[in-house]
């Protein structure tokens, strides 16, 4: 019985951890994405085992996938956080000492101690922050995926015309320094781009989850 314990606390502490890492790289905004390619280098946990646990997230309402989860053996799937997923890891947060709606409190000493993140120990609302080694999406890749869904898209020539060189501009900004400038032409590419996809709704829904990551991309790098 000891070990079957043993067992399923650590599938506990492994789910909480990817919850974790999906709830830091949210930064508080439900719209934020995570990717699997990302999730696995920041927790180890990769391949079949991080199916199954953001199957199980998803499964307790959690966090949401953004597409096919199975699209992470092609490449990369991605998935937001729910709100009652932040309040989950909230709550740990505050009280690491209570066991929450769906983990138990014994896995929480043990992600809070690991590289995503830490409790500081001693009184009541003192919380340490952390610098992340975080594995950041590839704005070129990106960009790529996006090219390959306009070219491949209904979208009329006109609207293929500018959203190309929307994203070709994209791909060039990322390069350049922060600068307000940058920011503001930044948002005005993202903008051009997801307005000419949302009257296409299947369309919208496959470039919604690039769009998304783009979009982290420069608010982590630029501040957009």
């Amino acid at each position: 019985m000891e070990a079957d314990y043993h067992y399923v606390l650590e599938k506990d502490k492994n789910r909480f951890l990817v919850l974790n890492t999906i709830y830091r790289d949210s930064d508080g905004d439900k719209d934020q994405v995570s990717s699997t390619h990302d999730i696995c280098e920041k927790t180890s946990i990769c391949g079949e085992e991080l199916l199954h646990i953001l199957e199980y997230l998803e499964s307790e309402g959690l966090i949401k996938p953004m597409g096919s989860l199975v699209a992470m053996y092609g490449g990369s799937a991605f998935v937001s956080i729910t709100h009652q997923g932040m309040r989950e890891v909230e709550a740990a947060i505050k009280k690491p000492q209570e066991s929450t709606a769906h983990f138990p409190a014994q896995v929480f000493q043990n992600t809070f101690n690991a590289p995503v993140g830490v409790i500081q120990q001693g009184g009541q609302g003192n919380t340490a922050n952390v610098n992340q080694n975080i594995g950041l999406p590839n704005c070129d890749e990106l960009v790529v995926k996006l090219l390959e869904l306009i070219q491949s898209s209904s979208l009329s020539d006109l609207d293929k015309e500018d959203t190309i060189e929307a994203a070709n501009r994209l791909s060039e900004l990322a390069k350049k320094q922060e600068s307000p400038g940058l920011i503001e032409r930044v948002k005005q590419r993202l903008e051009l781009i997801n307005n000419t996809f949302k009257p296409a709704q299947e369309l919208y829904d496959k470039a919604k989850p690039i769009l998304l990551a783009l979009s982290t991309y420069f608010k982590i790098h630029h501040g957009v």
